[in-house]
């Protein structure tokens, strides 16, 4: 786990140097020039996710040493996998985000002619499929994490300061983890409409 959030964070270091490195280049009558902004927000949200994710495992961690063998099997596994589920959105959700911004570049490139096609595709389908995921499956994970954090609050465990704790902060990184994720998705969006506004 350590080992693949230093690489999380190496990786938006390198992000952050791309983008600084962009905003100096300078800007030529023939090129539009970088959206900062959008790339900056992005960085942002990216960065608070790999501290998330971080914070979320120390709890994890505290949460298992804290619990009876028992329960934990009972429960605390059960978290593992909503946090499970929760990561393989979060990698579906970045190569659609990179796929949705790569396609709606690739269009603009090749001088499609098409504007109602085109409008259609980025307005209609494109825009769609940036959303992280639909409310339903949203609300069916959400509860599903929060099923188990309550089977564990009423628990003769559960009135642990330490368990309390680790359950605050897991619901905590839970939650701000889905907000982030959707903050890229705006910005991919503000970088889809900015490109569409020099063509």
């Amino acid at each position: 786990m350590e080992k693949d959030l230093q690489g999380l964070r190496t990786q938006v270091i390198e992000v952050k140097q791309l983008i600084d490195e962009a905003e100096v280049e300078p800007n030529f009558l023939f090129l539009h020039p970088f959206h900062g902004d959008s790339h900056l927000k992005m960085f942002n949200s990216l960065s608070k996710m790999v501290g998330l994710l971080a914070l979320n495992g120390e709890a994890m961690n505290n949460l298992k040493e804290s619990l009876r063998e028992d329960l934990w099997r009972k429960v605390g596994e059960k978290l593992e996998g909503d946090f499970e589920k929760y990561k393989e959105i979060m990698t579906s959700g970045f190569v659609t985000f990179y796929e949705d911004f790569r396609s709606s570049s690739l269009k603009f490139l090749k001088g499609n002619e098409n504007k109602e096609d085109n409008c259609g595709d980025i307005e209609m389908g494109e825009a769609q499929r940036i959303e992280v995921m639909d409310e339903i499956e949203k609300e069916k994970l959400i509860n599903s994490f929060l099923q188990h954090l309550r089977e564990i609050v009423e628990s003769k465990d559960g009135t642990s300061e330490e368990i309390i704790l680790s359950l605050s902060a897991m619901a905590f990184c839970f939650n701000s983890l889905i907000k982030e994720m959707e903050e890229v998705g705006e910005a991919i969006r503000e970088l889809i409409e900015w490109e569409k506004s020099f063509f």
